[in-house]
């Protein structure tokens, strides 16, 4: 079946199991990969077979050898499907969108925008599983303002790299699939720092929007944000990070985010640079085996203060 709009993919059920997954519009998006010149990917030994024809009912090449239709992905054990530009612009034409993002295919570089530039591949996995020495890469998107307050906003978006290696040699060293180092890990890690840092400012800012009817030490969590905001210097959603940043769920009145205790939060970062402990002490040993599991949307905010201040991971 063909997709003809984004409902149909947020209405798929992802969470079940066919019996023959490839035949799933779940397992078609998530297996298939663009194909733009009909030599792409025929490195791969005994692929495609040598009598495999160019122009058949499904797909055709033209002079130029570039690739159109759709044909069985072979390369993925006939998972999904290869698609050219043809059928990618069909696409973006049906459901009103200009570019398709998508991921799970490895690129040396992290990124690859291809098919007449209707498709951007992202790959995020820098060194992946930990035997490859590729780089790994997150898109940003942001509003581009058009100058027209009464036209709607385009999106632009901007691309960042990295690579996790070892101080010499060049060889990678650890992978954010399997080692609990991790961009998120590494960005947390900064934000401590700055907190730290910033302890007497920020308790001079709480200190003055005290809610006293909830105790001499509460402000509420909207104030922690807006505090953290101002002090430290950067517009991050911190209301989002409260979890990954100590707050409590309940608040002074026990009620879940409730008004905090901006003194026991404050005490949590310690003048040395040094991560937050852990609200269930664990054992070194235990620590190392931890591992990121969370990449949320607040990458693209994160992304753009790492590279305000020239952070290298």
């Amino acid at each position: 079946n063909v997709l003809q709009s984004l409902k149909e993919i947020e209405d798929i059920d992802r969470f079940q199991y066919e019996g023959n997954p490839n035949e799933t519009p779940a397992e078609g998006l998530l297996w298939s990969d663009p194909k733009e010149l009909w030599a792409d990917g025929f490195q791969e030994e005994g692929y495609p077979p040598e009598d495999e024809e160019q122009n058949t009912e499904w797909w055709s090449v033209d002079d130029e050898g570039v690739f159109h239709g759709i044909m069985p992905n072979e390369p993925r054990a006939d998972a999904g499907t290869l698609f050219g530009e043809d059928v990618c612009r069909k696409f973006l034409e049906v459901a009103g969108c200009d570019l398709l993002v998508r991921s799970h295919e490895y690129k040396d570089h992290g990124h690859d925008l291809t098919l007449d530039r209707q498709c951007l591949t992202v790959f995020s996995a820098s060194c992946y599983q930990g035997e490859l020495s590729n780089k790994g890469a997150i898109a940003i998107f942001a509003p581009e303002n058009s100058g027209d307050a009464k036209s709607v906003s385009r999106l632009k978006y901007e691309v960042k790299t990295w690579k996790l290696t070892q101080a010499q040699g060049g060889e990678p060293s650890f992978c954010l699939r399997f080692k609990a180092h991790s961009l998120e890990d590494a960005v947390l890690l900064h934000l401590i720092r700055r907190i730290s840092f910033a302890r007497l400012p920020l308790m001079h800012f709480f200190q003055e929007k005290v809610d006293k009817k909830a105790g001499n030490r509460a402000i509420s969590r909207k104030t922690w944000d807006r505090g953290l905001q101002k002090i430290l210097g950067v517009k991050l959603p911190f209301l989002q990070l409260q979890d990954m940043l100590g707050l409590p769920k309940l608040g002074v009145d026990n009620k879940e985010g409730g008004p905090i205790d901006y003194v026991a939060f404050l005490q949590r970062f310690a003048p040395i640079l040094r991560h937050l402990a852990p609200s269930t002490p664990q054992s070194p040993a235990k620590k190392k085996k931890t591992t990121a599991t969370r990449v949320s949307d607040l990458v693209d905010k994160i992304g753009q203060l790492l590279h305000k201040e020239g952070f290298q991971i």
